[in-house]
């Protein structure tokens, strides 16, 4: 059964139970709020970790915007919940000078005080001032003078109609702000005071017919006089990513942008952040690669220069201190400069700083996973990343916080959904089905077996119990062969499924041997079906979903998990999981018997604290641990104890 070793034998008459040799008691379990017991593909709870030595806060953690006045040189570290702050320019791996959101280089607990923060994304540093974009918290911090120790609380706080403010900019007199979660972006001509300060202008991308187009922007690129170029991650005019330009500064409320377009390059759905002009006239920006034009952009004009190979991300930034060019890659996990803007292809930065070198991706060597998604035993831990596109083993359960998988490997294509059955494991990427015909566990059988499925589109999700494999496609379908199939299909991948239950958007698959969960994540929905009735025609038993009682209804969840009767749901965007001690009890409405990462039912704030949750993703259980995989803006891997289980 997916993701669980399903032993529990009953003993009484619904108060003792067995599960791979340890008691259950079921008048403890787990609890609201209760705290992780375990961590790894992080340093620690509570810990940034470290580059070469202890305390350097070198090792950064998908890193967000960076800033520079020409002299000093600023970070937002964001999912270490702080901004690292250097007084001079670094020329290598110099530790920073001090540390905001944070009293000292090692922690990186989120907070709402002035002094804290929670996924900082934006920073921005001009005419004495600093401005931190504290995304998760809803505002942005004011520094009126530059901060001189380790965790100085900021002066004040600016709140007013910020939603998920992303990207921030000022030169100490005016100030930009881009609002992500209302679509809209915030200019202020003369520097606010705080919240009884509205801002000077609003733009909505408003196009010559009067459409508001921003989607979700993210980034901003001006020198506050001649342009301002917003980045969108969902811009209305291509249904995608995009950048809108304003050939000159905007003075009028809701001014029309004068050209938007897609970003040219390598990678066309990634964000186009930045966009900073150079002492002799180029525009640099960082999207899928590194675009350079001679002059500032012209509608339908592509950059002069492309330089590939950076793995940018959401939350990069590009800089000036001087001459120099200043990037920050969020998933090559470090910031790399070159003394002036590249002038050829093959131009490769002369600085780097938060690795030892250019090639090295810290994220992989110190065992970060992104998008990670659990399966296990009992006995060993298996986790596959579409984000990475791996596989990772640990031999056994980890016993130690931040412990490093005992293997990796690569995998042909990137993994959505894992299952585990009976020493079998298997996942779906989009196209193919990749079977593990024994346990990864020593080393020496890492690489599955692959084939497409002919029926299949667009793969989505899997799930095995000792009766059935069960694969969901985008095309609305989850089929359904005899588990017994599973190693047939590699050879007979036309092999017709038992039957073929059609259902709306399915994605990552569940089961227990008694019940199908079929998850859909866009329409925000866990349905359950009885397996014994199951057909092409069957309608679950019980649905989950965004209308449901209003403490409990979901945001785009992503995984459900029926184990030892026990059901879970991951309410990824609520950052919490709904828990039910009896399955039955949840398909008869009764509330969840636990939330964990939040403290009550009607919290929804993401955050990395130890009884905290930033977008739980993928959920497997061990016998006596809840795993639980933190999804794009997270990378943790994290274990809640069933209280009630004595032993490990």
């Amino acid at each position: 059964m997916k993701k669980a070793l399903l032993l529990t034998v009953l003993l009484g008459i619904g108060l003792s139970f067995v599960t791979h040799g340890r008691n259950i008691n079921r008048t403890t379990w787990f609890a609201t709020g209760q705290s992780a017991s375990r961590i790894v593909s992080a340093p620690n709870f509570n810990d940034a970790g470290f580059l070469s030595r202890p305390n350097d806060g070198l090792f950064f953690n998908h890193p967000g915007n960076v800033a520079s006045d020409g002299t000093r040189l600023l970070l937002a570290d964001k999912n270490n919940n702080r901004v690292l702050f250097w007084n001079s320019i670094p020329t290598g791996n110099t530790p920073p000078d001090l540390v905001l959101g944070q009293t000292d280089p090692t922690t990186n607990n989120p907070g709402t005080g002035l002094a804290e923060m929670n996924w900082p994304v934006g920073v921005a540093v001009g005419g004495g001032k600093v401005v931190v974009a504290d995304s998760f918290n809803d505002r942005l911090l004011v520094w009126n003078s530059l901060p001189t120790r380790s965790g100085q609380p900021a002066d004040y706080e600016i709140r007013t109609n910020l939603q998920w403010p992303w990207a921030v900019w000022t030169d100490g007199t005016k100030l930009i702000a881009a609002s992500t979660g209302n679509g809209k972006v915030y200019l202020w001509n003369s520097f606010p005071t705080g919240d009884q300060s509205p801002p000077s202008l609003t733009l909505t991308g408003r196009n010559q017919s009067g459409q508001s187009m921003f989607g979700t922007p993210r980034t901003i690129g001006t020198d506050g006089k001649t342009y301002l170029v917003i980045g969108d991650h969902n811009s209305r005019v291509t249904a995608d990513v995009g950048s809108f330009f304003w050939k000159s500064f905007p003075t009028q409320n809701d001014q029309p942008f004068d050209f938007s377009f897609h970003p040219p390059g390598v990678d066309q759905h990634q964000v186009m952040w930045g966009g900073v002009l150079t002492p002799e006239g180029k525009f640099v920006a960082q999207g899928g690669a590194l675009y350079i034009w001679n002059s500032l952009p012209a509608e339908n004009r592509n950059p002069d220069l492309i330089i590939s190979g950076s793995k940018a991300g959401d939350g990069c930034g590009v800089t000036l201190a001087g001459s120099k060019v200043l990037i920050s890659l969020a998933n090559d996990n470090k910031i790399v400069g070159y003394s002036t803007a590249p002038a050829s292809s093959s131009s490769r930065p002369d600085l780097v700083l938060g690795s030892p070198d250019l090639n090295t991706n810290t994220l992989d060597s110190k065992s970060i996973i992104t998008n990670g998604v659990p399966s296990t035993d009992g006995t060993s831990l298996f986790v596959t990343s579409d984000f990475d596109r791996r596989l990772y083993v640990w031999r056994t359960i980890p016993g130690q916080n931040g412990q490093a998988p005992d293997f990796t490997t690569t995998l042909i294509e990137a993994p959505w959904d894992n299952a585990l059955h009976n020493g079998k494991l298997a996942a779906v990427g989009r196209r193919v089905l990749m079977v593990w015909k024994r346990l990864p566990t020593d080393g020496t059988s890492l690489t599955p077996a692959s084939v497409q499925l002919s029926a299949a589109t667009e793969l989505l999700g899997i799930a095995l119990d000792g009766r059935y494999l069960y694969v969901s496609d985008r095309n609305n379908k989850v089929f359904v062969w005899n588990a017994a199939d599973l190693e047939t299909l590699l050879t007979n991948p036309a092999l017709p499924p038992l039957l073929t239950l059609t259902t709306q958007q399915p994605a990552r698959l569940a089961s227990d041997g008694k019940y199908l969960v079929v998850v859909s994540q866009q329409l925000a929905t866990v349905s359950l079906y009885k397996i014994e009735s199951l057909s092409a025609t069957a309608t679950p038993v019980k649905v989950f979903s965004r209308q449901g009682a209003a403490d409990f209804s979901l945001n785009l969840p992503q995984d459900a998990l029926l184990a030892d009767n026990q059901f879970f749901i991951s309410d990824t965007v609520n950052s919490r999981v709904l828990a039910w001690q009896n399955v039955e009890q949840a398909i008869s409405g009764n509330p969840p018997d636990a939330i964990l990462g939040q403290t009550n039912a009607q919290s929804r704030q993401a955050g990395i604290g130890r009884n905290r949750l930033f977008w739980p993703g993928g959920l497997a259980y061990d016998g006596s641990r809840l795993w639980v995989g933190e999804y794009k803006f997270s990378s943790r891997m994290l274990a809640f104890r069933n209280r009630s289980v004595i032993g490990r």
